[in-house]
């Protein structure tokens, strides 16, 4: 299940952590991903480790982006979903900007499985 969350209050609980917000973000939404589609592939724990190494987090990204694509009927490129998440500040954290996108799209996919929860971290 994709659990549904206000854009802003993740995106100032990026800010006001100075990102380390964004690593959990980057896991619990990997995570949801992985439930909603109910596959058998990387865990999100993998993804999320790789995501806190420099060049690495590119990679996990990149796999992040393409299932997410998968998730949103391709909406988003994997390389513009990429870059989105590595725009400033550049490091080993998801920008705002790109934890906005993915949020904004994964709410719409909460509200039409019907089954969702709002959730405010």
């Amino acid at each position: 299940m994709v659990n549904r969350r206000s854009v802003p209050v993740q995106v100032l609980l990026l800010i006001g952590t100075l990102g380390f917000y964004g690593i959990y973000w980057f896991y619990i939404t990997a995570k949801e991903m992985h439930e909603h589609q109910d596959e058998n592939i990387t865990p999100a724990g993998n993804w999320t480790i790789l995501a806190i190494l420099p060049l690495l987090n590119i990679y996990a990204y990149w796999q992040f982006a393409k299932y997410f694509g998968r998730l949103t009927g391709d909406k988003y490129s994997p390389a513009v979903l990429t870059l989105l998440m590595l725009l400033p500040p550049l490091g080993v954290f998801v920008s705002p900007i790109g934890l906005a996108v993915v949020q904004i799209e994964l709410n719409r996919v909460a509200d039409g499985s019907g089954d969702s929860e709002r959730v405010e971290d």
